[in-house]
């Protein structure tokens, strides 16, 4: 009896494996690939033009954002008397934000 106790547990613990070999082979895995991504990300920020500094929003178009947003989830902007204003808006918005924009502060670097 004990015996077959046993045996049913070390097949049990074959079936399912002593687990020693697999959490290794995947804890290098892991590494490996987190290694592999460490290694790629500064290999590609040192390519010239990677990346660029963009200004932080301003109070307009942070505002305007949400005024956009709100007006979307709340269904104001689908109702039909007010098509006029949802062609309207977005073009006049842009007309504002480039007469805003000051060109000058925007650099690329290195």
């Amino acid at each position: 009896m004990a015996s077959e106790q046993v045996q049913k547990e070390q097949e049990t613990a074959h079936e399912l494996g002593d687990g020693i070999g697999e959490a290794t082979l995947f804890n290098h895995a892991g590494w490996f690939l987190r290694e592999i991504i460490r290694v790629s990300s500064h290999w590609f920020a040192h390519w010239p033009g990677a990346y660029f500094y963009v200004p932080a929003p301003s109070l307009f178009t942070s505002g305007l954002y949400h005024l956009l947003l709100l007006s979307v989830c709340s269904g104001w902007i689908r109702q039909p008397k007010l098509r006029a204003w949802r062609i309207a808006a977005p073009s006049h918005s842009q007309c504002l934000f480039d007469c805003r924009r000051d060109r000058r502060g925007i650099r690329l670097s290195r």
